[in-house]
C-alpha cells in the first residue's frame, strides 16, 4: 500500500513541475510578443510587448519598458567594426571587453566578476565569446550590468548585447533579459 501510495505522490509531482515548465514556457512566449527584425544590423531579437525600441545611433538599438523610469532596465545592442574593417577598433573580442572595462575606470566602486565564455549556437552557426557582469555606482545609484560581446563568422563586426538594471531590481529584470538574448539571432 505504502508503495502504491508513493507511486501516485511520485508520478502526481511529477505532473506538476511538467505542468509548471510548460506554463513558464508559455509566459515566456507571451512575455516576447514582438521582434525586431535588424536586417541592416545582420540579428534579429525578441523582446516583450510592453517594451520599446529607440536607435541611440545608426547600430545602437536601446530596448527599454514603456512604463518603466528611465534608466530602470535598459537592453541595448551595439555593433562594432572589428580592425578588418576600416575605422575599426577592436581587433577581438577581449579587446571589445578590455574597452568595456576600461571605460568603468571612471565610475565610482566598480566590481567586475571573471568575464566567462559564452557559446551562441543556432542551427549551424556556433560562435565564441564572453560575458562579464559589472556593479557600479553613477550618479548615486547602484547599477549592475550584463555584457556578452559575440564576433560575426567572418570576424568583421562584434554584437554587444548589453543588459543594465538598478542593482535593486536587477533580478525581477533579469527574466526579461535572459529570454531576449535566448531569442537574438544573428543573421549570416
Amino acid at each position: 500500500m505504502k508503495r502504491i501510495i508513493m507511486s501516485v505522490f511520485c508520478f502526481a509531482f511529477a505532473m506538476a513541475f511538467v505542468g509548471w515548465v510548460n506554463q513558464a514556457a508559455g509566459e515566456q512566449e507571451k512575455v516576447l510578443a514582438n521582434t525586431f527584425k535588424g536586417q541592416n544590423l545582420e540579428y534579429n531579437v525578441s523582446y516583450p510587448n510592453d517594451w520599446v525600441y529607440t536607435f541611440q545611433a545608426p547600430y545602437i538599438v536601446v530596448f527599454s519598458a514603456k512604463k518603466v523610469a528611465s534608466g530602470e532596465a535598459t537592453i541595448s545592442i551595439r555593433n562594432l567594426n572589428s580592425t578588418l574593417v576600416a575605422g575599426g577598433r577592436f581587433k577581438d573580442v577581449d579587446s571589445v571587453i578590455d574597452g568595456l572595462l576600461n571605460q568603468l575606470k571612471t565610475t565610482k566602486d566598480a566590481v567586475v566578476y571573471d568575464p566567462e565564455l559564452y557559446i551562441y549556437s543556432e542551427g549551424q552557426t556556433k560562435l565564441t565569446g564572453k560575458q562579464v557582469v559589472v556593479e557600479y555606482i553613477l550618479q548615486g545609484e547602484k547599477y549592475k550590468q550584463w555584457v556578452v560581446v559575440l564576433p560575426r563568422v567572418a570576424g568583421d563586426v562584434f554584437h554587444v548585447w548589453s543588459f543594465v538594471s538598478k542593482a535593486k531590481s536587477y533580478d525581477a529584470n533579469l527574466v526579461i533579459a535572459k529570454a531576449m538574448l535566448n531569442s537574438f539571432t544573428i543573421i549570416q
